[in-house]
């Protein structure tokens, strides 16, 4: 049996797994406010969207960020010195598992050696010249705007270097300018424009950045690789992952994690999984077990019952236990009922169906059984 306690999380589990129709939900009813403005759980500061930027915000086909400036940086005419090959074994290193800290030490020795002596000038040159050869996911610019309506703060923590990470987030509309957070790694040179240090946004770091931002509070992330970046999703309530499930990763399970490498081909899903989430926290946070199990066994009642008073009486209790969340509060959903109580047989059975595909906006009614399941598992 599990503890009453955790039913909250589980039950808001249980919905971002069901595929149901998210309805929209007033914005204000009395004097409480609910997915608006403000945040589900009634506080003044704003939501807060924290995202990766490379593997997630490019269009396919095009390279990371953070790869194109370092193609560039060797170019004939900025620094043809530098061995793309050892930049390449630098990445790969991260990737294998090499601390983070020794990598960059070593990066930065690298490109302040006789041999290569990196400049500032060097640096904004490839900076630019890597920005105009990216190319934005087409959809992504649209998405973040919507994250506006639905009052998200935009933030972005990457790896790839600032001045670039600036100028491409400026493609899909995320800048300074805009009270947007952009923080990525930094080279650092000195009054003469020499090289003096690389200071990465990586691994512990972005983590210490995203505690700043965030404090722990509402705060949704995104990232393409849990890997190597799962510290991003540190703390936060929903993490979309642009990626396939790997069995190495271990999910933390009071947390919600969705995994889907198609945003990458159709990044407004993003906005599907947010409306969900929303959702799902203030359907979990109004509830509880007697009322879940009075609404299941309702809707179980629905789904058999032949007789029309009985399906009439159901749908009235059922909207009393919904109360703000019940899918027939729009005028026309409530004349749909009442047409069904006057209507003659064969036009109830059209109605009957409307009316039962209208359920379909309620979790519930489409996963059915595994609530039942849910609730049998709490003591």
């Amino acid at each position: 049996m599990l503890p009453e306690s955790q039913f909250s999380q589980l039950l808001m589990q249980l919905y971002m797994k069901t595929d149901f129709k998210v309805p929209t939900i007033p914005m204000k009813i009395g004097h409480k406010v609910f997915l608006s403005s403000l945040n589900q759980y009634g506080t003044t500061k704003k939501k807060k969207f924290v995202t990766d930027f490379d593997g997630v915000f490019e269009a396919e086909g095009t390279e990371p960020l953070y790869r194109l400036f370092f193609k560039h940086l060797h170019d004939d005419d900025i620094n043809p010195a530098i061995d793309h090959y050892q930049i390449d074994s630098y990445i790969r290193s991260i990737f294998e598992g090499t601390p983070i800290k020794e990598v960059f030490k070593q990066m930065t020795e690298y490109f302040k050696s006789d041999s290569i002596r990196l400049t500032r000038k060097q640096y904004y040159e490839a900076c630019r010249r890597a920005v105009d050869e990216w190319i934005p996911n087409p959809q992504a610019w649209k998405t973040i705007e919507k994250l506006r309506g639905m009052d998200y703060s935009i933030t972005i923590i990457s790896g790839s270097v600032q001045e670039a990470l600036e100028m491409a987030a400026k493609k899909i509309d995320i800048s300074k300018r805009r009270g947007d957070e952009i923080i990525g790694a930094e080279f650092k040179f000195d009054i003469f424009g020499r090289l003096e240090g690389i200071y990465h946004m990586l691994g512990e770091e972005k983590l210490k950045e995203k505690k700043r931002i965030t404090r722990l509070e509402t705060h949704i992330t995104m990232t393409d690789d849990m890997l190597i970046d799962d510290l991003i999703t540190f703390g936060a309530q929903l993490s979309v992952i642009v990626a396939d499930k790997d069995d190495r990763i271990l999910e933390n399970q009071e947390q919600i994690y969705i995994f889907d490498k198609s945003v990458r081909k159709r990044f407004n899903v993003l906005i599907d999984y947010v409306k969900k989430f929303e959702y799902s926290a203030v359907r979990s946070y109004r509830t509880s077990v007697p009322k879940e199990r009075r609404i299941v066994s309702i809707i179980q009642k629905i789904k058999v019952t032949e007789s029309k008073e009985e399906f009439l009486e159901m749908l009235e209790l059922l909207a009393t236990e919904l109360e703000i969340f019940n899918p027939f509060s729009l005028a026309e959903k409530i004349q749909l009922i009442l047409n069904y109580k006057n209507y003659t047989t064969e036009k109830q059975k059209t109605l009957k169906q409307e009316i039962l595909t209208t359920l379909e906006e309620l979790p519930e009614y489409v996963n059915t059984e595994a609530f039942v399941e849910l609730l049998k598992a709490i003591e």
